[in-house]
C-alpha cells in the first residue's frame, strides 16, 4: 500500500483496537499487506490491554459533583443531598464578583501608576559622562579593570614585567 494509506490507517487503529470503527474492511486489508502498521496494531492492544479501570463509583461522583455545581450557579442555596458529601463544604463565587474584583485591581494598578507621573529621559544621571570622539578612556589615567599602571613602575620593575610576559608568550628569559 501507499505510505499517506498508512499514516491514515494509523490514525484508525486505536478505534480498530477497540471494535469502535463502523467500516472496518480497509483498515483489515491494509494490516493483512503491511507488516509495520500490523506490529502497530498489536502495539495499540496491549497498551489498551494495560490501561487501569476507572474506581468503582467515579461516574456517579462526577455526576454529583456537576449536578452541585450547577445547582449553586443557578442561584439554589440548597444543592441536591446526593451532589455534596458529608463534611465537605463547598464555596462558589458568583462570577460577577470576580469579575468586580479585576476591575478594580486595574483601576487600582492604573492609578498607581499614573500617579508616579513620567520619568525625565532628558536627565542624564551623575555618573554618565559624554566621551569625545577620540577619547579612549573615561578617566585621565587608563585605570580600567585592573589594567597595570606602567608609569609608576621603575625601570627595574618594568624589566622584571617584560621578563614575566616573555616566560609567558613563550620565549627564553
Amino acid at each position: 500500500m501507499i505510505e499517506s494509506n498508512c499514516g491514515e490507517v494509523r490514525e484508525l487503529l486505536p478505534l480498530h483496537a477497540e471494535g469502535a470503527l463502523a467500516d472496518p474492511t480497509e483498515v483489515v486489508e491494509h494490516i493483512a499487506t503491511c507488516a509495520e502498521c500490523g506490529a502497530e496494531l498489536e502495539l495499540v492492544r496491549v497498551l489498551a490491554a494495560s490501561r487501569p479501570a476507572a474506581p468503582d463509583g467515579l461516574a456517579s461522583t462526577i455526576s454529583a459533583a456537576v449536578l452541585a455545581d450547577a445547582s449553586l450557579a443557578s442561584g439554589s442555596d440548597t444543592p441536591p443531598a446526593a451532589a455534596v458529601e458529608p463534611g465537605r463544604r463547598r464555596s462558589v463565587t458568583p462570577w460577577w464578583q470576580l469579575t468586580a474584583a479585576a476591575v478594580a485591581a486595574l483601576a487600582l494598578g492604573v492609578g498607581v501608576t499614573s500617579s508616579l507621573g513620567t520619568p525625565d529621559l532628558d536627565v542624564a544621571p551623575e555618573y554618565a559622562s559624554e566621551l569625545e570622539e577620540g577619547d579612549l578612556f573615561v578617566s585621565g589615567d587608563g585605570l580600567l579593570a585592573g589594567a597595570p599602571a606602567l608609569e609608576a613602575l621603575s625601570d627595574e620593575a618594568l624589566m622584571q614585567f617584560l621578563d614575566e610576559l616573555q616566560v609567558i608568550d613563550g620565549g627564553a628569559a
